[in-house]
């Protein structure tokens, strides 16, 4: 099958694992623009960590990736684009992320100053840890806000499994009476 056909099953596919095996089909292809282009796009664009893992792991052995996912964290496209761009960039382990993250802490959008934090903690030279200081001190509340928002993700989760297996929150929780 062409390059075309997997990019479109990438990009389109409503299965997860259709679109799995559509990155292990064009990781030999890897070296085509188009097929790089598709890859770089959807590990900014997808919601699917475990996609992105396996788009990462392609991605690490082609220096453009680095280059494609600077351009994003840059540039003024879509606020999860800018985001996922940096947190890419990390975990190809990019020399050049903790630039784009040192700036990620002052963009205008909330969500992508929330990513740069979480990132900006990982650098211990004096510029990034000040950096993260200054950031924190003035946008405490948009860090706490992330975290607080995890937070109730998880209980909520955990509430749902304990409804699910049929145990009641409050007497799980220790509130009965």
């Amino acid at each position: 099958m062409s390059a075309k056909h997997w990019i479109r099953q990438l990009r389109s596919s409503p299965q997860l694992s259709e679109r799995l095996h559509a990155v292990r089909r064009l990781e030999a292809l890897i070296h085509q623009p188009a097929v790089h282009t598709a890859l770089c796009l959807t590990a900014v664009d997808t919601r699917h960590a475990s996609l992105r893992a396996a788009l990462l792991a392609v991605l690490k052995k082609d220096p453009r990736a680095e280059t494609f996912f600077l351009g994003v964290a840059r540039g003024q496209g879509p606020t999860y684009m800018r985001k996922w761009a940096i947190i890419n960039l990390n975990h190809l382990g990019s020399q050049r992320a903790r630039e784009v993250v040192l700036t990620g802490l002052r963009d205008p959008s909330e969500e992508v100053r929330r990513a740069a934090a979480c990132h900006a903690s990982l650098y211990t030279d004096e510029e990034a840890r000040q950096a993260f200081i200054d950031f924190f001190q003035t946008q405490r509340h948009v860090y706490l806000k992330d975290m607080v928002g995890r937070l109730c993700v998880d209980l909520h989760h955990r509430l749902e499994g304990l409804r699910s297996i049929r145990i009641r929150p409050d007497i799980a929780l220790g509130k009965a009476r």
